[in-house]
């Protein structure tokens, strides 16, 4: 028999289910028990499941299916799937499902509000799970402006403010790109009207401010919506004033060393708002300390700092602190001495003290390491000989301790020794049996010197002391006193050499005449000695005796041009050539020379034409001008106008003054003149005068009465010449 291929195939298909039959029917009968129970080992996303695309919030057109199978790849049935929403924010039908007969389970799966990547999980109860992605897709409609940021900031008139950002958003609050945005402003200038918002749709501009202070209202507009912002246009905060932080002043350290705290002020504006980065300038003025920094800026806090180590030297450091427009602040800090870095002799060292005898304190200085001196340091005294009055000491605000030492009754060297933080130094005091000063006298070249005033001498002071045998006294003091003439010594006391003689240099006195020393002794024995301070030969100026400024006439001689010349002391100078030249007229002599006073004249006969007539005089190298004026006869004529009485007078307002004022009227050659009218006006004050004109009287005198005006203060008057 022949079949047909479609034949053949109904025919295979029906031989295989009866096979299947008879095999289901032969395991059934024969009941196996060694067949393992089926386990659920795969799940897979059945297609069309994954991958789908949809609108947000919607569901997907094809419900989500995934196929389970055991161990041998056959299909489970009845195995129950937990379905959960990984990412994207949607929903299922159901949160569990059970295969059917085919292995198969499905769910429904409502997309997430927002566009994007959705995934979901399909798990089986012993952790097998398949995730499946569907896209939400979102048609773009424009509902809301949003502000981002750059609202109700405050900028500084006619600048640029931050940017201004709007963002654009659909229903779902989602970004939307593209979307133009217009802006508006009701003051200033904006960068652009319109802007474009990006991919996540925001868009920006930037506002600058108008030149006069207040808010300005920006308003960006899309699709019929609209948002403002604010910004504040305001002058520009100006640092005004600066003060001194808390625990910043008035600090104490050793010197040498930082301050605990550093230096710190607050900076604020004209409000009274903290600045930053404000620039502060640090200045050390006194002290000779140093900065961590020559300027820093103030921080968020309106705060700028520096550190500052004080000076070496013990005592008050000043730092000042300024703003960039010069108002500043002083710091003050005290730098004390350190621990004790050496003993010092200050005095008493090496003197000779008679037997049995209290010596001159033996003095010791305590300092540190910069030779500040220590207060408060304990001194520990020792001898060998002779006996100590009051080991031990403690030094002073200078540093200093002493001590006196008794000499022993036997002559000799005494060796007593200072000792503190492990320093220590030696004083040498020589024991010896008294000697007594009876004479002194003035050596030879002391007495009798002549110098120019001002100038030390060519040869010391000198004077020798004996004893009550004659024999030169070595170690007697001598005091030095200046008696007249006001020069200067250089030691008001000095003791004797060896060889008995005591000197100190002399500095003699400005004035030239003679200058006396007194030399003496301590039990009042003295010598007198005399010296002569003479001007300097150098003409150290010219000036102008009298002569200068008058008013001759025509061709006729003047009153006498006297000039004087000093040194630079203003002592008269005797003999000095001074030589004289005119531009106009004729001088009596060309030159002259200086008398005893320092005084020279000469006589001009003013030329025959009106005029002022130059004179000057010249010597070692000094001039001086004088000038007389040429003119016509004037006697008579009212020339000159001075004030007489009457100025500087205070009063009550809008009351008369106690005094008049009255003013002096002469001619050119000074002679008073009378019935000369004189103008009278209030500058200042608005006070009100007697009269406006009044006329001079014999005297040359013209006065005239003065109520103050109604206001506190100065009130001026001017007098004038018709």
């Amino acid at each position: 028999m022949q079949l047909s291929f479609s034949q053949i195939r109904r025919y295979s298909r029906l031989t295989l289910a009866a096979a299947t039959v008879i095999a289901v029917s032969a395991c059934s009968d024969s009941k196996d028990t060694n067949s393992p129970t089926p386990v659920a080992t795969t799940i897979v996303a059945n297609t069309g499941a994954g991958g789908q695309t949809g609108p947000a919030g919607q569901a997907l057109p094809i419900a989500i299916s995934v196929k389970v199978t055991d161990q041998n790849g056959n299909a489970m049935s009845a195995t129950p799937i937990t379905w959960t929403v990984a990412s994207g924010g949607g929903s299922v039908s159901s949160a569990t499902s059970n295969t059917d007969a085919s292995g198969n389970a499905t769910t429904t799966w409502t997309l997430g509000p927002a566009a994007g990547a959705n995934t979901l999980t399909a798990a089986t109860s012993n952790g097998k799970s398949v995730t499946i992605t569907a896209t939400a897709t979102v048609t773009s409609t424009l509902t809301a402006l949003t502000v981002v940021s750059g609202n109700n900031q405050t900028v500084n008139l006619s600048t640029a403010s931050a940017p201004l950002v709007v963002k654009a958003v659909d229903q779902s609050s989602n970004p939307i790109a593209g979307a133009t945005i217009t802006w508006t402003t009701d003051r200033g200038t904006l960068a652009s009207p319109t802007s474009t918002t990006g991919a996540d749709g925001t868009a920006s501009v930037v506002l600058t401010t108008a030149a006069t202070a207040g808010a300005h209202t920006v308003t960006a507009a899309s699709a019929g919506k609209t948002i403002t912002f604010t910004v504040t246009g305001s002058a520009p905060a100006v640092a005004t004033t600066i003060v001194a932080n808390a625990g910043a002043n008035a600090q104490t350290g050793v010197a040498g060393a930082q301050v605990a705290n550093p230096l710190s002020v607050k900076v604020t504006d004209q409000n009274g708002n903290v600045i930053n980065n404000a620039p502060v300038t640090w200045t050390v003025l006194t002290g000779g300390g140093s900065l961590g920094a020559a300027s820093s800026s103030t921080d968020a806090t309106g705060n700028a700092t520096t550190t500052f180590q004080l000076g070496n030297t013990a005592g008050v450091n000043t730092v000042r602190a300024a703003l960039a427009n010069g108002t500043s602040i002083t710091f003050t800090a005290t730098g004390t001495a350190g621990a004790v870095g050496s003993l010092a002799v200050s005095s008493g060292n090496n003197q000779t003290v008679n037997l049995s005898t209290a010596s001159a304190p033996l003095v010791v200085k305590a300092v540190d390491q910069f030779n500040n001196p220590i207060s408060g340091a304990t001194i520990a005294w020792t001898t060998d000989k002779g006996t100590l009055a009051s080991p031990p000491g403690t030094t002073g605000a200078a540093g200093t301790a002493s001590v006196v030492l008794t000499t022993a009754a036997t002559a000799g060297a005494h060796t007593v020794t200072a000792t503190s933080a492990g320093k220590s130094i030696t004083f040498t005091v020589n024991g010896a049996a008294p000697a007594v000063a009876t004479s002194i006298v003035a050596n030879a070249g002391s007495n009798g010197q002549t110098g120019t005033v001002g100038s030390q001498l060519a040869n010391m002071i000198s004077v020798k002391v004996t004893d009550q045998n004659g024999t030169v006294l070595s170690n007697a003091p001598v005091t030095w006193t200046v008696l007249t003439g006001g020069g200067t010594l250089g030691a008001a006391t000095s003791a004797t050499d060896a060889t008995g003689n005591a000197t100190t240099t002399y500095t003699l006195g400005n004035t030239a005449g003679a200058n006396t020393i007194k030399a003496a002794l301590a039990n009042g024995t003295s010598v007198t000695i005399t010296v002569t301070g003479t001007a300097s030969p150098t003409v150290g100026l010219l000036t102008a005796s009298s002569g200068n400024n008058q008013t001759v006439n025509l061709s006729t001689a003047s009153a006498p041009l006297v000039v004087k010349a000093v040194d630079q002391f203003g002592n008269p100078i005797s003999g000095a050539t001074i030589a004289f030249t005119t531009d106009r007229g004729t001088l009596a002599s060309p030159t002259a020379t200086t008398g005893a006073d320092g005084t020279a004249s000469v006589v001009l006969t003013t030329a025959a034409t009106a005029g002022a007539n130059t004179v000057t005089a010249t010597s070692g190298g000094k001039t001086l001008t004088f000038t007389v004026n040429g003119a016509a006869n004037t006697n008579g004529i009212a020339a000159k106008i001075d004030a007489n009485t009457g100025n500087g007078q205070s009063g009550t307002i809008s009351a008369p003054l106690p005094n008049q004022l009255s003013v002096k009227v002469t001619d050119l050659a000074g002679n008073v003149v009378p019935n000369a009218p004189v103008i009278w006006t209030v500058v200042t004050g608005g006070g009100s005068l007697g009269a406006t004109t009044s006329l001079t009287d014999a005297n040359g005198i013209a006065r005239n009465s003065l109520t103050l005006g109604s206001a506190a203060g100065a009130n001026s008057v001017t007098a004038s010449l018709a």
